[in-house]
């Protein structure tokens, strides 16, 4: 069925509103960092409660929820909102972990999921940052001081094929920090994939990383 100019103006409507909803989140985040730093020793009080500022009540129902009982993504997404977040892993998905997590956990965890960033995302984040490992943990919700241990960056190149869709919470590595809607503290795309019968050196790289070099 051919679509109408109703539907085209809907469509670019729907863009608009998307856009504007993201510049108000990045503004209201940048403004809690400011007011985190200026406020010291509440500043991990604060990056708590306004990490969920920018999130519809309906997501913060799902993420109040106790993990494992959280419902699909599918329920509270359209099809054409998870095709979209999925299509943000076509470049590949990336993760940094601890060196002593890597030998601890490997790529998965027991349900054979792990979680992921955009690497399109991840590159786009160190040119705007210009690889400041303080900037680049807020931005990634990662602890105060993530990169200045034994880092390892892992690539998945074909993350779609591995099954890249926005994670629920129920995953296994889903932590405090997870927010509904597949993004994380900053605002960059995160997935869950199975990466269970992913191989190293075929499908994914584990390389040692460092901030500058």
């Amino acid at each position: 069925m051919a679509r109408s100019k109703l539907d085209g103006a809907a469509d670019t409507v729907k863009d608009q509103l998307r856009e504007t909803f993201e510049r108000i989140a990045r503004l209201h985040r940048k403004r809690a960092r400011d007011r985190a730093r200026k406020m010291g020793d509440d500043a991990e009080a604060i990056r708590e409660r306004d990490r969920f500022d920018h999130l519809p009540d309906s997501l913060r129902d799902v993420h109040a929820m106790d993990q494992y009982t959280r419902p699909p993504t599918s329920t509270y997404f359209s099809e054409d909102d998870l095709a979209d977040h999925a299509s943000r892993f076509d470049g590949g998905g990336t993760r940094f972990v601890r060196a002593d997590d890597w030998r601890r956990f490997g790529l998965t965890r027991d349900d054979g999921t792990t979680f992921v960033m955009s690497t399109a995302e991840v590159e786009d984040l160190m040119d705007r940052t210009g690889g400041d490992p303080d900037l680049m943990a807020q931005e990634l919700g990662l602890a105060d001081g993530f990169f200045d241990g034994d880092i390892l960056r892992i690539d998945i190149p074909d993350a779609r094929g591995a099954n890249a869709r926005m994670p629920s919470g129920n995953e296994d590595g889903a932590n405090e920090w997870w927010l509904p809607g597949g993004t994380l503290p900053g605002g960059i795309s995160e997935a869950t994939i199975d990466g269970g019968s992913l191989v190293e050196d075929v499908d994914f790289t584990v390389k040692p990383f460092r901030l500058g070099g």
